[in-house]
């Protein structure tokens, strides 16, 4: 049983010596403590703004259609959250103070910044190959 101990330690000791090992050991937490510190510069969402442009060939007129009104309906929000924040700007000191700027925090953050996207439709006979094109230039 002697024996048995002293190749265990005779082997924990070479392993632990080992320049593998101690590199490996201190490079994880080196790994971890680097993508702390980047991670939260590389996925800040408070700048982040949806632009462009959706070029849709409809048939049908369903999709364009739904597609506008949901468009609208997310620029009704921002537009009801600017008169809110306006009514508040309006209203006596005491109800600024108790209404704060916390509905507009509230629904900003839950709704995150209104995109900026524009509804190009192009005629249902239009050649859907050539519309393609304008992705791979």
């Amino acid at each position: 049983m002697k024996r048995v101990i002293l190749v265990a330690t005779r082997e924990f000791i070479v392993t632990v010596s080992n320049k593998a090992f101690v590199l490996g050991l201190l490079f994880m937490p080196a790994m971890i403590a680097l993508i702390a510190l980047i991670a939260p510069r590389v996925f800040n969402m408070q700048n982040f703004k949806v632009e462009g442009e959706i070029r849709i060939i409809d048939p049908t007129g369903i999709v364009a259609s739904e597609l506008r009104s949901t468009l609208a309906a997310r620029k009704d929000v921002a537009l009801r959250a600017e008169e809110a924040r306006r009514a508040i700007e309006k209203a006596p000191a005491a109800v600024r103070n108790i209404a704060g700027s916390v509905p507009d925090k509230a629904l900003q953050t839950a709704l995150g910044p209104v995109p900026n996207i524009t509804l190009v439709e192009h005629p249902a006979a239009a050649d859907i190959q050539q519309e393609k094109a304008w992705l791979t230039n």
